[in-house]
């Protein structure tokens, strides 16, 4: 899905999360794929990044419900009909992928990369503690969810992490990001000081999405502040309910921090999520600190974490608002 990404108009539309720097793996991806941009699969996806809400976790959303060949069974919901409405055209995009596969080569591609792509797996899985993280996602939840975690890196965008369900698993998908070292950029997807919170992050949306889904009330929301809403907008959180999906789960990563590494980092991050324009940080973040006091699975108490939402916002924070 990210070579096809790279080679259609995908970027153009959404620069923002194109790799800024220069990079040799996308520079290889661009020339070896290049003779088949013409190919049916990216005629159908140039339409479908036109027409539709084709963005930000949606192509990886979808690609992940593909077989390993290239086929594709029931689709979920999401993304199919709650961002792509159905079309037709996202079906017979997807129909056209295996042969666009076996036109480009691309499996002879992946295999020459295979050293590669184990060197990613290697350098992230030293930046991140799965046993701690699935701990805390187990004792903050209060159940035991008895699934898969899988980490999927995505080495052909950036400024990008998705948390998506697929059956019994969730996968925590990992964006392109880079570092200096001795002056020359070096590529990670996981930083060693972020000590899993991203990670931790991502797992949590296929919990806490569900859970607003299902007992979100938007008639008892009161609208965002127009400036504050832009602001978000422009980070890929373009309606509210995934404002507040993104919000309860910044508080999560906020309550991470401080089991991980103390409480001294909580007001510089609070101050942090408020500037970005996550304005109920402080109400969420009291919210859930006083859910972990309840002998109750968040399953069970998240109507009250949504209540949070309802209430006016009365004192100025961090944003301005």
């Amino acid at each position: 899905m990210e070579v096809l990404l790279v080679i259609s108009d995908y970027f153009k539309k959404m620069p923002r999360l194109n790799v800024g720097f220069d990079f040799e793996y996308k520079r290889e991806v661009e020339e070896f794929f290049s003779p088949v941009k013409t190919h049916k699969a990216v005629e159908l996806l140039n339409e479908i990044v036109d027409k539709l809400n084709f963005n930000y976790d949606a192509p990886i959303a979808l690609a992940l419900q593909l077989n390993e060949d290239f086929s594709y069974s029931k689709l979920l919901d999401y993304p199919f009909k709650t961002r792509l409405k159905s079309n037709k055209i996202v079906l017979e995009f997807l129909d056209s992928i295996p042969d666009f596969v076996e036109k480009s080569k691309f499996n002879e591609f992946y295999s020459a990369h295979k050293d590669l792509y184990s060197k990613w797996i290697e350098d992230t899985k030293k930046n991140v503690d799965p046993e701690y993280i699935i701990k805390f996602l187990t004792e903050f939840f209060k159940e035991d969810f008895n699934r898969d975690y899988v980490i999927n890196l995505m080495p052909l965008q950036t400024r990008a992490n998705y948390g998506v369900n697929k059956g019994n698993t969730s996968i925590c998908n990992l964006g392109l990001k880079s570092k200096l070292v001795d002056d020359k950029i070096e590529i990670e997807f996981a930083k060693i000081e972020d000590r899993g919170g991203l990670v931790q992050h991502e797992f949590s949306h296929p919990i806490i999405n569900p859970l607003t889904d299902k007992y979100f009330d938007a008639e008892k929301m009161p609208a965002l502040p127009s400036e504050v809403f832009e602001k978000i907008k422009k980070s890929g959180y373009g309606s509210t309910i995934t404002y507040i999906n993104e919000q309860i789960i910044r508080c999560m990563t906020i309550l991470y921090y401080d089991k991980l590494v103390g409480e001294k980092y909580e007001e510089p991050n609070i101050k942090y999520e408020e500037n970005l324009g996550f304005i109920h940080t402080r109400q969420i973040l009291d919210a859930l600190k006083e859910y972990e006091k309840q002998d109750l699975p968040l399953s069970k108490y998240y109507p009250r974490i949504l209540e949070t939402f309802y209430k006016p916002l009365e004192v100025e924070n961090n944003s301005g608002v």
